[in-house]
């Protein structure tokens, strides 16, 4: 079975479950409370588990679904909003951490690209500006953690398909494209947002950058 229909299959058990639920507290055959203690925690838990069975295991599901569990334990009184007004931001940080460590190890595999070659810009508590001229570039990784990164690509040489990876946690990023690129942009947020203000290049043989934006409390911009 394909991650697709495992996905489906995941989202319609879902709803199915629910219209058993409100259909029998309807004719009273149970009495189930839908609206438990922190039922609004579940907009912050199943569509992280959608998107991991239907594109895999990504650092932004993780991180959002994180954030959904500890919102959610907090509200059935596991751990008092106290604890998690002492721990939540340094937790936070080191499930950023690790992820940040273990994607050295799955980053997405892009034909002719030599990885070690990739420019990686990081802005902690910080902010960052860089610009490429005349460089070539051939991707990267731009992470904003509590800071700002802006990246100027206007002036560089992109002469193939690219792939970078962009993380905004509360912080911001904004990256600038020459015009003789193709930006095609997976565009994932939570508490924050993405804006691709590209402008769209058909022509032949144009190379193309996959960019994968996740902003968590935080904000992508594109141009």
């Amino acid at each position: 079975m394909t991650r697709r229909n495992l996905s489906l299959l995941f989202l319609g058990a879902i709803l199915i479950f629910l219209g058993v639920l409100w259909g029998g507290n309807s004719f009273g055959i149970w009495d189930v409370d839908l609206f438990f203690h922190g039922w609004w925690t579940l907009f912050l838990i199943i569509p992280p588990i959608f998107g991991m069975i239907q594109h895999g295991v990504k650092s932004f599901d993780l991180i959002v679904l994180f954030i959904g569990l500890v919102f959610l334990f907090s509200s059935q009184g596991i751990f008092s909003w106290g604890t998690v007004s002492k721990l939540f931001l340094p937790a936070l940080l080191i499930v950023i951490g690790l992820l940040v460590i273990f994607s050295i190890f799955r980053r997405k595999k892009v034909p002719g690209i030599d990885r070690e070659a990739m420019a990686h810009l990081s802005a902690v508590f910080s902010g960052i500006k860089h610009d490429f001229v005349n460089e070539t570039y051939t991707g990267g990784r731009v992470e904003a953690v509590f800071g700002s990164v802006d990246l100027d690509l206007r002036g560089a040489v992109i002469e193939q398909d690219i792939y970078m990876e962009v993380n905004a946690v509360f912080g911001g990023v904004k990256i600038f494209f020459p015009p003789n690129v193709r930006v095609i942009a997976d565009k994932n947020a939570v508490f924050g947002g993405v804006s691709d203000k590209t402008v769209a290049n058909n022509a032949v043989n144009t190379p193309q950058v996959h960019i994968e934006c996740n902003a968590v409390f935080g904000g992508v911009e594109l141009f």
